[in-house]
């Protein structure tokens, strides 16, 4: 028999005799092997805590720090070179207003170009804060290339989370290359 410090039916402190505490506290027995952070269940047992072996508390972190370098990535921007005195640019990538944004410049783009004006200036407003203007048949290529750039930062993440899923020992995802191959 052990005795433990039970808060909100956690378990907070361990002890094998009986500690001489306040009054108050709730201390009750419990069965040999409790751990701290077991959970008293409504029949009176305890649920054992479940920590994650040293392979999954790896693989734990090898995904979030995909999921940490995809973010990083997208959120650096997307470059274009526009060609001409607009040159390369960077595009912001913040978050779904960009996303609603750039996808109404592809609208603007495509609708330009569906009435035969391909070749009509539109304004874009880069990164820096700075606008430009590029024909109507580069910025529709300009938010293709966008869209094909941001599939590929997210299909190499998930080849990389597959891939860590997958890894059967520490062997497997120490192999596991997570800076390398993501799309400029």
């Amino acid at each position: 028999m052990a005795f433990a410090l039970i808060e909100n039916d956690i378990v907070k402190e361990i002890w094998s005799d009986r500690p001489e505490l306040h009054p108050d506290l709730n201390i009750v027995d419990v069965p040999e092997g409790t751990r701290q952070g077991a959970a008293r269940q409504p029949d009176g047992s305890f649920a054992q805590p479940v920590y994650p072996s040293p392979v999954d508390a790896k693989r734990w972190n090898k995904l979030a720090a995909v999921n940490g370098r995809r973010e990083a990535i997208i959120a650096d921007g997307y470059q274009h070179n526009f060609g001409g005195s607009a040159g390369i640019r960077t595009l912001d990538q913040r978050g779904t207003e960009d996303a609603i944004n750039w996808l109404g410049l592809k609208g603007i783009a495509d609708s330009a170009i569906a009435a035969g004006q391909g070749s009509i200036m539109i304004a874009i407003r880069d990164a820096n804060d700075e606008t430009f203007e590029a024909s109507a048949n580069v910025v529709y290529g300009a938010m293709v290339a966008m869209g094909q750039w941001r599939g590929a930062v997210m299909a190499h993440a998930w080849g990389l989370k597959d891939a860590i899923a997958a890894a059967e020992d520490q062997a497997a995802l120490d192999a596991i290359d997570i800076d390398a191959g993501w799309p400029e």
